[in-house]
């Protein structure tokens, strides 16, 4: 998949990849900083059963 620009952020360039999908290295056109984006592959992306142990997270560094 090759995109330049995905939820308002400017993609640089693809960090890596995994089992589970895509990180990408990201800058926000207003903002002065750059993140990384992660991207799940359409198969792990689904809603997790209550029981998988699987929970949302959220992290900045």
């Amino acid at each position: 998949m090759e995109f330049t620009e995905f939820a308002g952020y400017r993609v640089i360039r693809r960090l890596g990849a995994g089992g589970m999908g895509q990180v990408f290295l990201v800058e926000h056109p207003r903002l002065p900083r750059q993140d990384a984006l992660k991207l799940l592959d359409a198969g792990v992306s689904r809603i997790s059963p209550p029981d998988s142990g699987a929970r949302p997270t959220c992290s900045r560094s």
